[in-house]
C-alpha cells in the first residue's frame, strides 16, 4: 500500500499546488520548478512513516516478477508494455484531450493562473479539474504532451492489487479473487485507456482505492488509512462529475471509520482540506457562479441537445442498449458492429436517430465502429458474457436460497446490516447513473462501477468451483489474450503496420476504405492544424478560431507556448477578433453559415480579410466537410 499512498498524496498535492500558483500567479514553469520538489518529498515522507495499526510501518512495496511467470499475470504485463509503446510511439490523439484538456490547461498557462476562459466551448471552463491539474506540469515544463499518457499507465499498473483488495473486502474467496484481480484490468476499456489521455481509468484508481483503504484501516486500525481514503474519494470525484454516484460504496464502507473523526483533528482538518481542493467542490462553485448551474451542463449546448431530456425510464432503456452494444462489441473486423447496430435498432430508436445524425453532421465517428475504441469500450465481450454468467448463478442461488426460507424473516444483526449495504450500494450507484445520465459513452464512464458490481456477484461457492475447472482457465486465457489483439487494432495507437498492410487493398473495398480512413485521421489529427500554421508569420502571439465547440482546438496551439488561440463567447464577428488583438483568424468553412448567417463571403468582405491558405483539416472519421480556412483580418 505504500506506493498507492504515495501516489495518492502526489496527485492530491499536485492539484493543491496548482491553486497554490493560481492564487500567487505563479502557475508556469518556474513555479513548478520550485514547488514540485518538496511536493515529491512530502508525498514520499507521508507515505512511508509508521502508521497507527500493529505491523503497519512496512516500507513501500516493490514489484515481485516471479508472478507474472503464470499465464494471466503475463498477459497484464505484455498489456502494460503494449500501452507504453503505444504511448510512446503515437502523440496523444483522443478527441477530449485535445478539444478541451490540453487547451483548458494551455490557457491557464498562458495567463499565469487559473482563470474562466472567454471561449465558445464550455467545456474548457465547466468539467471537472483533477486530471488537468496533474497534466499542467507536464506541460509547463516540457512544453509538450507526450509525457501525459504516463499518468494513465501508472494507473494502469495500480488496478490488480486494488481489484483484488476491493474483491476481498467484499467476502470474495481468496482463489477467485486472484482470478479477477487479473482479468478486470483486461477487459477493453482498461486496456485501451492505459496508454491515452483519458481520465477514466485514472478515476477508477481512486474510486477502488478509497473503498480499499477504508476496509484496510478497518482491519488494521490504521488512522492513516482512513484519511488516505478521504484523499482518494475526493479524488474519484474531482476527476469525473459521472463517478459522483460511486460516493455510496465508500460512505459504506467508510461508516465503522467514523468514530474516528475525533482522534487528532489536526490531522484530519488538514486532509478534509486537502479533499476539498482536489474534489469537484471548487469547480461546482465556478460553474454555479458563472452559470447558474453547478454541474455546468446549462452552458454546454451542445451537450444537452446531444444528450436530451428525457424521464429515467427512457434514460435507463437508452443506457441499457448503449451498455449492451458497447460492452458486447466483438474483436473480430468481419462481424464488428452487426451485433451493435441490431441493439440500437431494437432497444433505443430514439437514440439511433439523433446518433446517425451526428455522424452525418460531422460531430463524432461513433457509426464506424469496426474494432472497440477507447471512447465506448466497457468491459468487452469476453468479461461481459462472463460477468453475466455470474449474474444468471447469483440471481439463481437467490432463488434457491429464497425457496428453502420459505418467507421465512432473516435475522439481521449491526454486522450482517453492514454487509447487506456494503452489497446493495453499487447497484443503488449505478442506478441513479443510468436513469440520470443520457451520455453516449455509457460503457466507458461506467469502468470505474465494474469492479464494485462484479464484487457483489463473485461471492459465494459458485464462484470458487467455477474458477477451479480447466474450461475457466483456458477462457480466462482467450479473454486476456483478444485483448492483446484489440490493444494491437486500437484506432488511437495500433500496434501493427497498418497503413502497409491496407495499401495491399484497392480503393473501393469498404471495409479497407474505413479503417483506412480512420487510422489516417486518428494518427494526423494532433498535427492537423500544421499545414494552416506553416503560413502564419513569425512572431503572431495570438491566433483566432472560428468553428462549432466541439472542433479541436488543441492542436492550433501547436507549437505550445508560442501563441494563444482566442474564440470569443461574446460573437463571431470580426470585430470580436480585432477587439481581443487577433489578426489572424483559422476557419471552419462548414461552420460559418451556422454561426454567422450572412455567409462566409458576407464575413470576409465584412474583416477586410485575406483568404492566405485552404486546407482539408479532418478531426473525425465522419465528416462531410472538413475545409478550414486561414486569413488575415484587414485593418
Amino acid at each position: 500500500m505504500g506506493l498507492l499512498r504515495f501516489w495518492l498524496g502526489l496527485m492530491a498535492g499536485v492539484n493543491c499546488l496548482g491553486w497554490i500558483l493560481s492564487a500567487i500567479g505563479q502557475l508556469g514553469a518556474v513555479g513548478y520548478g520550485v514547488g514540485l520538489p518538496p511536493l515529491v518529498l512530502l508525498a514520499w515522507w507521508a507515505a512511508r512513516r509508521p502508521q497507527s495499526g500493529p505491523g503497519t510501518s512496512r516500507p513501500l512495496n516493490g514489484i515481485r516478477w516471479a508472478r507474472f511467470r503464470r499465464p494471466l499475470p503475463f498477459l497484464f504485463l505484455v498489456l502494460a508494455a503494449g500501452a507504453l509503446v503505444g504511448g510512446l510511439l503515437y502523440e496523444p490523439n483522443h478527441s477530449d484531450g485535445l478539444a478541451y484538456r490540453t487547451p483548458r490547461v494551455l490557457n491557464w498557462l498562458a495567463e499565469g493562473r487559473w482563470h474562466w476562459i472567454d471561449t465558445t466551448d464550455a467545456r474548457l471552463n465547466v468539467r471537472t479539474l483533477a486530471f488537468e491539474w496533474v497534466t499542467t506540469p507536464f506541460l509547463a515544463l516540457t512544453h509538450s504532451d507526450r509525457l501525459v499518457p504516463l499518468i494513465s499507465l501508472v494507473s494502469f499498473l495500480f488496478l490488480p492489487g486494488l481489484c483484488f483488495g476491493l474483491l476481498r473486502g467484499f467476502g470474495v474467496r481468496m482463489r477467485v479473487a486472484w482470478w479477477w484481480m487479473w482479468l478486470l484490468p483486461t477487459s477493453y476499456g482498461f486496456a485501451l485507456q492505459a496508454g491515452g489521455i483519458l481520465n477514466d481509468l485514472f478515476g477508477t484508481v481512486f474510486a477502488l482505492a478509497a473503498v480499499v483503504l477504508a476496509f484496510q484501516a478497518r482491519r488494521d486500525n490504521d488512522l492513516a488509512a482512513a484519511r488516505f481514503s478521504v484523499l482518494a474519494a475526493a479524488l474519484m470525484i474531482g476527476s469525473k462529475a459521472s463517478n459522483l454516484p460511486l460516493l455510496l460504496p465508500w460512505v459504506v464502507a467508510f461508516c465503522p471509520l467514523i468514530p474516528w473523526l475525533g482522534r487528532r483533528p489536526l490531522g484530519w482538518a488538514a486532509a478534509v482540506l486537502v479533499a476539498i481542493l482536489t474534489s469537484n467542490i471548487p469547480i461546482s462553485l465556478m460553474n454555479q457562479r458563472h452559470c447558474g448551474d453547478w454541474t455546468g451542463l446549462a452552458a454546454e449546448t451542445r451537450a444537452r441537445d446531444m444528450i436530451g431530456h428525457g424521464s429515467p425510464g427512457f434514460y435507463l432503456l437508452h443506457n441499457v442498449g448503449l451498455l449492451l452494444s458497447q460492452n458486447l462489441n466483438p474483436p473480430a473486423l468481419p462481424v464488428a458492429g452487426a451485433l451493435n447496430q441490431w441493439i440500437e435498432t431494437v432497444l433505443t430508436p430514439a437514440w439511433r436517430t439523433r446518433l446517425s445524425e451526428a455522424a452525418e453532421d460531422g460531430v463524432h465517428s461513433y457509426r464506424l465502429r469496426e474494432m472497440p475504441s477507447e471512447d465506448y469500450a466497457g468491459l468487452g465481450l469476453p468479461l461481459s458474457l462472463a460477468a453475466g454468467a455470474f449474474l444468471v448463478l447469483t440471481i439463481h442461488h437467490g432463488i434457491q436460497w429464497f425457496r428453502r426460507r420459505n418467507g421465512l424473516p432473516v435475522p439481521v444483526g449491526k454486522g450482517r446490516l453492514w454487509t447487506m449495504s456494503l452489497a446493495c450500494a453499487p447497484w443503488i450507484s449505478v442506478l441513479v447513473f443510468v436513469t440520470q445520465s443520457g451520455i453516449l459513452g455509457a460503457a466507458r464512464l461506467l469502468l470505474p462501477y465494474y469492479p464494485f458490481l462484479l464484487a457483489t456477484l463473485l461471492r459465494g461457492s459458485q464462484a470458487d468451483r467455477w474458477v477451479r475447472t480447466l474450461t475457466w482457465r483456458r477462457l480466462a486465457l482467450v479473454a486476456g489474450l483478444s485483448t492483446v489483439f484489440v490493444m494491437m487494432m486500437s484506432p488511437m495507437r495500433p500496434l501493427w503496420p497498418q497503413q502497409a498492410f491496407l495499401a495491399h487493398f484497392g480503393v473501393g473495398w469498404g471495409l479497407a476504405d474505413r479503417l483506412r480512413t480512420v487510422y489516417t485521421v486518428l494518427g494526423e489529427r494532433s498535427h492537423s492544424f500544421d499545414p494552416l500554421l506553416s503560413r502564419l508569420p513569425a512572431g503572431v502571439d495570438r491566433v483566432g478560431m472560428l468553428s462549432q465547440a466541439q472542433f479541436l482546438e488543441g492542436p492550433l496551439w501547436r507549437p505550445y507556448g508560442t501563441h494563444r488561440v482566442i474564440r470569443p463567447s461574446s460573437g463571431v464577428a470580426p470585430e470580436e477578433f480585432r477587439r481581443r488583438g487577433v489578426r489572424y483568424v483559422v476557419l471552419r468553412v462548414a461552420d460559418v453559415a451556422l454561426l454567422w448567417p450572412a455567409g462566409l463571403s458576407d464575413w470576409l468582405q465584412r474583416g477586410h480579410a485575406e483568404v492566405l491558405a485552404r486546407e482539408s483539416v479532418p478531426h473525425f472519421a465522419v465528416e462531410i466537410d472538413p475545409d478550414w480556412i486561414l486569413v488575415r483580418l484587414g485593418e
